[in-house]
């Protein structure tokens, strides 16, 4: 798979400080659960097949991301980012899955080390998740086993996952966090989290009879010393935002967890949510009517991990209403275009199959000169250009969900919407059918006439051929519309933001993940 390879650099601020600092009080008295039964490692051949499957629903990113520094530069057609999560199959070399499953308890770290040992010959291994937790500290150390492959100058492991309907939670959410290589600046994260997964952090605690235990002092300091600086590995070495740590914060009972379940938050925090299901299909742009170009790129610049301040996300907001679409996009010769915001670029670019595909920096838009064959869309300093192509990441109707409001099929929360009365609703862009089912073979109920407003009540992600449907009521009636033909009401603003990291608050923060 293709890594665009960036600098990394330590971000350390007074957020991090003081979420640390929250963090060693509370683990002072911390130790982990006890489990009678130990972690279970073995080969699961059987899972291969699911793995190769499984592809990226989000642009890639790493602790590079926080810099949005620009792609390398596209030459010809190939300039896409694999989408797929595993390696190539290749003749020469073996493939392994290695399970770890169950409770994980004191002396799991050596199994596992002695486990990958005992593999023969070249092979590319992956590690899946599957535990309820146990003990953090040997959690730590199963980490430090697979991070210190990942960082050797020939690593074996090709990345860890947690799979759909199973769960990875306490000390196992943490083991497989810091399976992540801390060393090479241009490493794109392998910490993939399967739609329909559960990821699961929390606090370590006092179980059982242990609460009433009296431990040394020295014990308790060097417990919450070590788990403190698991944590801070996390977030100084930007493999995960701090919001990660503030969110486990307010979990520290046995059975309280922060969620993470492959949706835009996972990616927001810094893993790498993957499908082998619709919301994991390319976008292609057809005839007629289409989505508007500016929407995409405005959720991946506040979903995606760069750092930026308020004033350059909401420099973003002035192109909303720009006439721009991905119909103009097919037109230009090149199938390129760039906004420039003054800060920051926002790719997207079209395969002449109509796959849709998009890049954001920070910087200079690329765009060509007036020329033959060389159209300018909106010419000037800001706003939409032809341009030179880079390296980017596939579009899919996962984003593009995100993008339209729908996430996990359901509309986001009624406060993102800017509806006359404070629901859901869209703006038809010109007459389509309105239909009885998500399917273009469903009854048509009705026409839609353009300029109509539309009630949203629902949303399904579909790997059909549009996509991406609107449930609406419309004079009386409850149906189905393609999103292509709707234009959400939806309130688009920066919103919140911490002035520490430079992160702002995304319009889904606080949607829960299913």
């Amino acid at each position: 798979m293709f890594n665009v390879r960036r600098d990394m650099t330590r971000v350390a601020g007074d957020l991090w400080c003081k979420a640390g600092a929250v963090l060693f009080i509370i683990l002072l008295g911390a130790f982990s659960m006890p489990f009678a039964n130990a972690a279970d490692f073995r080969l699961r051949p059987d899972l291969e097949p699911h793995l190769r499957s499984l592809k990226l629903i989000y642009p890639p990113e790493g602790p590079h991301s926080v810099l949005a520094q620009l792609p390398n530069l596209e030459d010809g057609e190939v300039g896409q980012i694999d989408q797929f999560a595993l390696y190539p199959a290749e003749p020469e070399m073996a493939t392994h899955v290695i399970e770890l499953s169950g409770p994980i308890v004191k002396g799991d770290a050596g199994k596992l080390s002695a486990f990958l040992d005992s593999i023969s010959g070249p092979s590319i291994r992956y590690l899946v998740f599957n535990s309820p937790g146990g003990d953090f500290l040997e959690g730590f150390k199963i980490a430090d086993s697979i991070r210190y492959n990942l960082e050797s100058q020939d690593p074996d492991i090709g990345g860890v996952f947690v799979l759909k309907n199973t769960s990875c939670v306490s000390a196992c959410a943490l083991a497989f966090s810091l399976s992540v290589d801390m060393v090479h600046p241009f490493a794109s994260d392998a910490r993939y989290v399967e739609k329909g997964a559960e990821l699961g952090f929390h606090m370590a605690y006092l179980a059982g009879n242990q609460g009433a235990q009296v431990e040394r002092i020295d014990k308790i300091l060097a417990f919450g010393y070590q788990v403190t600086e698991q944590y801070s590995k996390l977030i100084g070495f930007n493999i995960n935002p701090p919001e990660l740590m503030m969110e486990a914060l307010k979990h520290s009972t046995a059975d309280s967890f922060f969620y993470l379940r492959g949706g835009i938050n996972t990616w927001n925090l810094g893993f790498s949510p993957v499908s082998n299901e619709a919301e994991a299909n390319l976008v292609h742009v057809g005839d007629g009517v289409e989505y508007d170009a500016n929407e995409i790129c405005n959720t991946v610049n506040v979903a995606g991990r760069s750092f930026k301040a308020y004033y350059e996300v909401a420099d973003l907001f002035q192109f909303m209403n720009s006439e721009f679409s991905l119909s103009d996009l097919k037109a230009l010769k090149g199938r390129t275009a760039t906004l420039y915001t003054d800060t920051f670029s926002c790719q997207l670019s079209m395969t002449p199959e109509g796959a849709l595909s998009v890049a954001l920096w920070r910087g200079k838009p690329l765009c060509l000169q007036q020329g033959p064959g060389n159209e300018e869309v909106n010419g000037g300093l800001q706003g939409w250009c032809a341009s030179r192509k880079v390296f980017s990441a596939p579009v899919t109707l996962g984003l593009m969900g995100n993008v339209l409001g729908c996430s996990d099929n359901r509309l986001v929360s009624k406060n993102s919407w800017a509806g006359e009365n404070g629901g859901p609703s869209g703006r038809v862009k010109s007459n389509v059918n309105f239909r009885s089912s998500p399917d273009v073979g469903g009854q048509v109920l009705g026409m839609l006439p353009a300029g109509a407003t539309l009630s949203l009540t629902g949303c399904m992600i579909r790997g059909d051929k549009v996509g991406i449907w609107y449930q609406g009521q419309f004079e009386g009636q409850t149906g189905w519309v393609s999103a292509r033909y709707i234009s959400p009401n939806l309130y688009y603003e920066a919103g919140q933001f911490l002035p520490i990291t430079r992160r702002v608050k995304p319009s889904w923060e606080g949607f829960s993940e299913q």
